[in-house]
C-alpha cells in the first residue's frame, strides 16, 4: 500500500518534528527527514516506510547509549549528537531516489535495492554507536594497526557484530511485508548488502575520506577546523571526501549488492 502524497509528507513531517523535539535532529536536519519520509513513504509505500523508520529509531537509540570510550570519541570526531541535513541525506538521500524511482515506474527491482541501502546505513550505524562503547581499541580495515576509538576506517569485534545484526533486522523487518517464498532471498540481500556497504564505508574511510589534526591540541579530527577554533592539518585522504561522502558510497555499495542478489542470485 502505497501512501497519498499529502499523508505521506504529513506522517513524515510528524515524525521529523518528534525526532527534533527529542534532541535527535537539527532543524535543519528535521526538514532533510522530513523530505526523505515523504518520498519513500509516497514513493514505495508501508514496507518501504517501516524499513525507515526502523533504521531511523533504532540509530537514534544507540546513540543515546553512552561510555567513556565513546564520549572521548564524540568528543573528537562527532559533530555532535543531532544529526543535520547533510547526515539525514547522505544517510536516506539513496534510499529515497530508490523509492522515488520506485514511485515512477513500479517496478520490482528497486526493492531489494532499496533494503541494500537502508541495510548498509544502519550496519555502519550500528557499527559506529556500538563501537564506541567497547573498552578495546578499534584497529584499522586496512592495516590493523590500533587507532583512536571513532576514527574512520577503525573497526571492533563489538562494531562487527552490530553491523551483522543491524543488517540482519532490516532484512526481517523487510521480510514482515513480503511474502513466505521471498522471506529468505529479502533476508540475505539486506545481510549482504548491509555488511558490503559497511565494509566499504570502513574501506574508504581508512584510505580516501579526509583525516585532519590540531597541532594546537595534538588531537585527531574529521573537522578542517578544530573546536578550540585552530585550523586543522590534513594528514591523509581527499580533501572533499568526508563521512557523508562515504556514507553515501556505501549506500550505493549496499544497495548494488542487495540488488544483485535478489536479482541474480
Amino acid at each position: 500500500m502505497r501512501f497519498s502524497l499529502a499523508l505521506a509528507l504529513a506522517l513524515a513531517t510528524a515524525i521529523a518534528f518528534l525526532a527534533y523535539r527529542r534532541g535527535s535532529l537539527t532543524a535543519g536536519g528535521g526538514i532533510a527527514a522530513a523530505i526523505v519520509g515523504s518520498v519513500v513513504f509516497a514513493g514505495g509505500g508501508v514496507a518501504w516506510g517501516a524499513v525507515l523508520i526502523f533504521f531511523f529509531v533504532s540509530s537514534s537509540a544507540l546513540g543515546r547509549l553512552k561510555s567513556a570510550p565513546k564520549a572521548r570519541a564524540e568528543a573528537l570526531f562527532a559533530k555532535g549528537q543531532r544529526r543535520d541535513a547533510t547526515q539525514v541525506l547522505a544517510n536516506g538521500g539513496i534510499a529515497a531516489l530508490l523509492a522515488l524511482g520506485h514511485g515512477i515506474d513500479g517496478g520490482a527491482a528497486w526493492w531489494p535495492a532499496f533494503i541494500g541501502s537502508m541495510a548498509a546505513v544502519t550496519a555502519d550505524t550500528w557499527a559506529t554507536e556500538v563501537g564506541t562503547l567497547s573498552r578495546r581499541p578499534p584497529w584499522l580495515i586496512t592495516s590493523f594497526a590500533p587507532v583512536t576509538a571513532g576514527t574512520s576506517g577503525g573497526v571492533t569485534t563489538a562494531g562487527l557484530a552490530a553491523s551483522l545484526a543491524g543488517a540482519v533486522l532490516v532484512g526481517v523487518v523487510a521480510a514482515l511485508f513480503a511474502p513466505q517464498s521471498a522471506w529468505v532471498p529479502v533476508v540475505v540481500a539486506a545481510m549482504a548488502g548491509g555488511l558490503f556497504g559497511a565494509i566499504a564505508d570502513s574501506v574508504l574511510g581508512a584510505t580516501l575520506q579526509a583525516s585532519y589534526y590540531c597541532e594546537r591540541c595534538a588531537q585527531p579530527t574529521e573537522a578542517t577546523r578544530h573546536r578550540c577554533g585552530a585550523t586543522s592539518s590534513r594528514r591523509r585522504g581527499v580533501g572533499w571526501i568526508d563521512n557523508d561522502v562515504v556514507n553515501v558510497a556505501a549506500a550505493i555499495v549496499g544497495a548494488l549488492v542487495g540488488s544483485a542478489v535478489v536479482n541474480f542470485g
